[in-house]
């Protein structure tokens, strides 16, 4: 397998389990986390989205 078969791979399995980072989320604003949760939260889908390729993640990300 080519790297970049590897990469498109990995991008879309990130893609298919990004609902459960905002089910997570969700949950935590049910739980009326604080502010750090949240940008926790918000720091890492910033820094997992770029290493995945997917840029829009990342925008949304750092503008919360």
């Amino acid at each position: 397998m080519s790297m970049q078969q590897l990469l498109k791979n990995l991008r879309a399995q990130y893609i298919s389990e990004l609902h459960v980072k905002i089910r997570e989320m969700e949950e935590l604003l049910e739980k009326n986390a604080s502010c750090e949760v949240f940008y926790d939260h918000f720091h890492k889908l910033k820094g997992s989205g770029l290493t995945y390729g997917c840029s829009e993640v990342s925008d949304v990300s750092a503008s919360v």
